[in-house]
């Protein structure tokens, strides 16, 4: 997906502002998906936790894997589906103002 989504960028700007767009995407793409999936995956695994290592908290012994299976696909379906979502509307939007420049 990485592929499409910096053709979407480099075909919507202008030549002099590229650099700029990809080093945005870039930082964006780094604190928007880097750093809460990790966390949204580690609450989930922790809620998915069958048998503690201590009683308060700490590193899960027995996982229910049969949930957490399930977690992790519905989770990663939901973020692909958003980024096409997302991939799909930007394409509609480029194609709309390709045809207003071309008239």
């Amino acid at each position: 997906i990485h592929f499409s989504f910096h053709q979407v960028i480099l075909r919507s700007t202008e030549l002099k502002e590229r650099p700029l767009a990809m080093a945005l995407s870039s930082v964006t793409f780094r604190v928007l998906g880097g750093i809460p999936a990790p966390l949204l995956f580690g609450f989930g695994l922790d809620k998915l936790c069958l048998i503690h290592a201590s009683c308060d908290a700490g590193n899960c012994l027995l996982p229910d894997n049969q949930k957490v299976k399930y977690l992790t696909l519905i989770m990663s379906a939901i973020f692909k589906s958003l980024s096409f979502i997302f991939l799909l509307i930007s394409w509609l939007l480029y194609k709309r103002n390709q045809e207003k420049h071309v008239i």
